[in-house]
């Protein structure tokens, strides 16, 4: 995910409670007609939306197997028939703000064209009560952009299929990506995100295998 090729700004993408506190003092401001304004207290009907509509929801359980340290080994291909290049690290995964996002932190040197890169990455996700679907953020020491996406869990296949749009310095204008987030193990998980090439087909450019840590 580094700067060198297409395929690298992939690697920004890896890296892939709910109890409300009190809303007593929650006020909404408005004008009236005049130039005063005035303090419109919620009434009891919109606090108990409040307190629902902005619980954890009960879909983040497919998070839970991810908490922890994880050791990865990551592989990435600058195009659809080059050969992978490799790379390993580990990202620690926690909830936060009362179960809501799984927030993770990613740290590896990427092996990219021969050079060995540094990389920290920092990620949330989690399950939108209002839009009902996982939603995703991602930052990273290789762009200033922010990787956005959303997607939708399948029960029976335990794989979590997001897309979304991502900007990277080395390419005009944004960009879409899709990944697939493999949740069928026990004690390991994958991630493998698809990108598009220049004649706009999609190829697998980044394939990240998790392991808990020995």
């Amino acid at each position: 995910m580094k700067r060198f090729t297409l395929a690298s700004l992939v690697l920004m993408f890896t890296l892939s409670g709910w109890s409300s506190t009190g809303f007593a003092a929650e006020k909404t401001f408005t004008k009236s007609q005049g130039s005063k304004s005035h303090i419109e207290m919620l009434d009891e009907a919109t606090v108990k939306k409040l307190h629902k509509d902005g619980a954890a929801s009960e879909r983040n359980f497919v998070l839970m197997p991810m908490l922890g340290r994880w050791e990865f080994d990551l592989k990435f291909w600058s195009q659809k028939d080059a050969s992978p290049q490799l790379s390993t690290g580990y990202v620690v995964n926690t909830m936060i703000l009362d179960n809501r996002f799984m927030s993770s932190e990613m740290n590896v040197i990427l092996n990219i064209g021969g050079q060995n890169i540094p990389y920290e990455g920092q990620g949330y996700i989690g399950f939108d009560t209002v839009k009902k679907t996982f939603t995703s953020v991602w930052l990273d020491t290789t762009s200033t952009g922010i990787r956005s996406g959303t997607g939708k869990y399948d029960e029976k296949t335990n794989i979590l299929e997001e897309k979304g749009r991502f900007t990277f310095p080395l390419l005009e204008g944004e960009r879409v990506y899709r990944s697939e987030l493999d949740l069928t193990g026990s004690e390991t998980f994958k991630m493998t995100i698809y990108i598009a090439d220049k004649a706009g087909k999609e190829y697998k450019a980044i394939e990240i295998d998790f392991h808990r840590k020995s």
